[in-house]
């Protein structure tokens, strides 16, 4: 893997030098720009609850029949959307530090 990086120069494409390489760390720092998108606590909570409601959605009565009629499928649906709500219950806890 190549992991130079490019700056752009006029019309040409060119390794960048060290300040070009500090100078573009620099004003990534200063802007506060990250690349990853950081959910606040309210998004969490609104994706478990949609979860919950996704899981919930399955105990009516055309969710039971469905489950005879396709055990397998929903079975395993069940199980991925379990452990989705695991998994978000403890991203949650982690985001309010009470671990």
């Amino acid at each position: 893997m190549d992991n130079t990086v490019y700056v752009r120069r006029g019309t040409t494409s060119d390794e960048a030098t060290h300040e070009e390489l500090q100078k573009i760390i620099n004003e990534r720092l200063e802007t506060g720009y990250s690349s990853k998108h950081i959910l606040g606590l309210s998004e969490h909570l609104g994706q478990l609850k949609t979860l919950y409601r996704e899981m919930g959605s399955r105990a009516t009565i055309a969710g039971r029949f469905l489950s005879l009629v396709e055990s397998n499928t929903l079975k395993g649906y069940n199980i991925f959307l379990s452990e989705l709500i695991k998994k978000k219950r403890i991203k949650i806890t982690e985001e309010l530090e009470l671990m």
